[in-house]
């Protein structure tokens, strides 16, 4: 099976910014980077990223935590593209709001489920809400195990984000 894996330049300036880069490995999406006009990105408020996981409510999100929705979704943190190297110590830190670079295996799917403890009260009350406030969980699965899940879900709630 040929992995699919998708990269993301991620910056946090009043909320985050993703973009997503042209390349297949990270060399490319390196490349894709340097010749990226950040400042454009950050000025047209890009979330690529947050369209392409089903990342909800990421506006003025910190950088933590949009770095924890973004792991919950499935993404990996793969390096920090603004890095401040302390000569002295020969430490690299991150630069505070500076670009990071995320991938993610495009041969998984982010599903929504609904937990059976919150299943009743949907019923009950006619509808589902939305996520994240209705209780459901979203995870990384393959996109085999996420069809089969959608696939057996008597409520037909569960579902693939995006699709």
């Amino acid at each position: 099976m040929t992995t699919n894996i998708t990269y993301y330049a991620v910056c946090n300036v009043n909320g985050p910014i993703s973009v997503k880069l042209d390349g297949s490995t990270k060399a490319e999406a390196l490349a894709a980077f340097e010749a990226l006009d950040g400042r454009s990105a950050i000025d047209g408020a890009k979330t690529d990223a947050e369209d392409d996981l089903g990342i909800e409510g990421a506006q003025g999100m910190s950088e933590s935590e949009f770095s924890d929705a973004l792991d919950a979704a499935g993404a990996e943190h793969v390096c920090d593209l603004d890095p401040i190297v302390n000569a002295h110590a020969g430490t690299i830190s991150h630069l505070a709001d500076g670009w990071t670079l995320w991938s993610v295996d495009g041969d998984y799917v982010t599903i929504e489920e609904m937990p059976a403890h919150h299943r009743g009260s949907h019923r009950a009350a006619g509808n589902w809400g939305r996520y994240p406030g209705n209780g459901a969980t979203r995870r990384r699965v393959s996109r085999d195990e996420a069809e089969e899940i959608v696939a057996t879900d008597e409520d037909n709630y569960d579902h693939i984000v995006g699709e």
